[in-house]
């Protein structure tokens, strides 16, 4: 099993400094460990890394597209996107079995995102 972070990027590299250096005191381990959860995850099957990456490749494009046109009604697209890749996190995990209060996160995440899509869809949130 692989140990990730909350944060993984940025947080990871700062943990590593931290937590492999001597110079560091148990006092500030302590309060890192507080703040930045360890969190056991499997690894995903492939065709959930597959749509994941597609997603993502998507997003950057609809992004790049929203910038160029200086138009900004593709976010609603991103939002979606967003969405849609909460729900096949919280899919991945019902598959695994993993923790039912994450699943249930991602799932009202994804929940989250499609309300604020067919709100922006609809044209409640621009008037």
């Amino acid at each position: 099993m692989k140990k990730t972070r909350l944060f993984y990027g940025i947080v990871y590299k700062i943990q590593f400094v931290v937590y492999g250096g001597n110079l560091v005191s148990n006092k500030l381990k302590y309060v890192l460990g507080l703040f930045f959860e360890e969190r056991e995850s499997t690894k995903s099957t492939k065709p959930f890394i597959l749509i994941r990456h597609i997603m993502m490749i998507l997003t950057g494009l609809i992004l790049i597209l929203a910038i160029f046109n200086v138009n900004f009604n593709f976010i609603k697209y991103i939002i979606l996107l967003f969405g849609i890749g909460s729900i096949i996190d919280g899919f991945e995990r019902f598959l695994k079995k993993g923790n039912k209060r994450q699943m249930l996160l991602d799932f009202g995440f994804a929940f989250i995102c499609f309300v604020l899509f067919f709100m922006e869809l609809t044209g409640v949130l621009v008037q």
